[in-house]
């Protein structure tokens, strides 16, 4: 009894130790997949970062590194950041957050800096991720 308990101890020891072996060569193709997908759109972040007054399309991030915006949708998801649009204004609003501690511009004038059309637009997106309106936001800084 003894010698069958120590075959099958080994025998789920061995199994379980081939499955923590192959969960970690998973674990390691997916953070290399991770860093290629992020080098692929890393021109696209940079650019969104930089230039936070400017009208930003699927097309021209795609563009801008050389993919077709399909592609580039597919990495975008896949890097965990959500769709396109939602990144570009969670950038925008940080950036607003910025523009309210530093000037003295208008909500107005940051939103239309920010290549926001309509204020009240732009406000409503301010409210949904910081839970108050910027002149609060700048009023509590």
């Amino acid at each position: 009894l003894l010698s069958q308990y120590s075959k099958t101890s080994a025998s789920v020891s061995s199994k379980y130790g081939t499955e923590t072996e192959e969960y970690s060569r998973i674990q390691t193709i997916n953070r290399l997949h991770k860093k290629e997908t992020n080098q692929i759109i890393a021109p696209a972040l940079q650019y969104i970062k930089k230039n936070p007054q400017e009208s930003i399309t699927l097309e021209k991030m795609a563009a801008l590194c050389n993919i077709s915006p399909s592609y580039f949708s597919k990495l975008f998801a896949k890097m965990n950041q959500g769709n396109l649009s939602y990144y570009v204004n969670q950038q925008k609003i940080d950036h607003a957050k910025e523009l309210l501690h530093s000037t003295d511009w208008s909500v107005r004038t940051i939103s239309e800096y920010l290549g926001y059309d309509d204020c009240g637009y732009f406000i409503k997106l301010f409210k949904k991720e910081t839970k108050c309106t910027p002149l609060e936001y700048r009023s509590h800084s």
